[in-house]
């Protein structure tokens, strides 16, 4: 069955054969952007629902986005899954339990319980769903350039912001959560029916998939510092936004999911830049320059109580991380071999899930502190990691593919 899936680009009449590789690589972007709307939208509306619905406070918030993360520790070994038996088997599984999770959410969510539970159980399916995504570009049988799909994949994760978070407010302050659910449900089955038409093939070597080694690798072990310290200010910033929203700039229900929209279109507009200059993504100096404008973006976010400074904010983070994240993604596949880039990128979310559960101790402390000092402290550490991610950036070889 998984040979089956997983259909080679030299068989006879096979998808692979016909179609072209930018095809190739649309589907494979169609599939990250799926994954990345049903995260956004799903995200923004349990947190909507959690804060003008049912008040609840910050620890209640900074548990859904736990609850949302958890799973993703395991993206690991799902990486590791999908470089085994491909992404593609491991895709239509995910997806599929995706779609019924949601489905049930559509039915039953009701309360504070309930809304935890249901997202952890779409948050499960949805964390095998993106370790394929992730692994995807690698199995496509054109091998796109690692900055070629990074740059694209970049604004798949992006682009669904521009609309996925308002749709997501809209739908839970006017008709519920449930609606939220039923929507997710809907597009997880559409990234199933992407991958039905997706031809993967699998990258060079053959053998046995090998557990990955960061230790073991200067310049990775480098480059997986910069991106933790990187994703626990990401980490940081995320629960504590709509609470510095409602409780420090008294901004209406909808904006939020305006700062999402500012943010999403500020990641396509640069990715679209990016995507004609790639050298700007494979630069020595690029991981540097993320770094540096995704903290000064966070500190905006929340240093005033101005809704416009904070929207500023969303808007240069937004066009940094478009900048930052494929940057990243280009180095840590630079260093590993293709039949382990599931293995990798699994690694990278599972410490996105990390920066998440750190975040159940931030929720009690906004008591005292208040949403803003937990975000410009994680920034403040973010900044302090530009001089780290220079010797990370150019550690091993000095060309990277473009």
């Amino acid at each position: 069955m998984v040979h089956l899936l997983n259909r080679p680009a030299a068989e006879p009449g096979a998808c692979a054969t016909q179609m072209s590789p930018r095809a190739q690589l649309t589907r494979s972007v169609l599939v990250q952007a799926v994954m990345s709307l049903g995260q956004w939208s799903m995200m923004v509306a349990c947190q909507t629902d959690a804060v003008y619905k049912l008040h609840a406070g910050g620890w209640f918030v900074a548990a859904l986005t736990a609850v949302a993360g958890a799973p993703m520790l395991a993206s690991r070994l799902l990486g590791r899954l999908a470089d085994a038996v491909g992404p593609r088997p491991v895709g239509l599984v995910a997806t599929l339990a995706a779609s019924l999770a949601a489905a049930a959410g559509a039915l039953t969510a009701s309360g504070p319980a309930s809304l935890l539970i249901l997202l952890g159980a779409v948050s499960v399916a949805r964390a095998a769903a993106q370790a394929c995504a992730d692994a995807l570009p690698s199995w496509l049988p054109a091998r796109p350039k690692p900055a070629q799909s990074s740059v694209w994949i970049g604004m798949a994760q992006g682009a669904p912001i521009v609309v996925g978070p308002s749709l997501a407010a809209a739908l839970t302050v006017g008709l519920g959560i449930r609606a939220a659910f039923a929507a997710w449900a809907v597009i997880a089955l559409l990234g199933t029916i992407v991958l039905l038409g997706t031809p993967t093939s699998r990258p060079e070597g053959t053998g046995p998939v090998a557990p990955l080694h960061v230790r073991r690798d200067p310049a990775l072990r480098r480059a997986v510092l910069v991106l933790t310290l990187t994703l626990l200010s990401y980490g940081v910033l995320e629960p504590m936004q709509p609470l510095y929203l409602s409780q420090v700039a008294h901004a209406p229900a909808g904006w939020l999911a305006f700062n999402d929209a500012l943010f999403g279109a500020l990641v396509v507009a640069a990715g679209i830049l990016l995507a004609r200059r790639p050298c700007l993504v494979t630069s020595q100096v690029a991981m540097t320059c993320g770094v540096l404008g995704v903290a000064g973006g966070e500190v905006l976010v929340v240093a005033t109580h101005s809704v416009v400074v904070s929207a500023a904010g969303n808007a240069l983070f937004g066009a940094w991380v478009a900048l930052l994240a494929p940057a990243t993604r280009v180095r840590l596949l630079h260093v590993v071999p293709a039949v382990q880039h599931g293995q990798i990128l699994g690694t990278q979310r599972s410490i996105t899930a990390l920066a998440s559960l750190a975040c159940l101790g931030i929720g009690p402390l906004t008591a005292v502190t208040g949403p803003q000092i937990p975000v410009l402290a994680a920034a403040a550490l973010l900044a302090c990691t530009a001089y780290a991610a220079l010797p990370a950036r150019s550690a091993s070889n000095h060309t990277l593919d473009r």
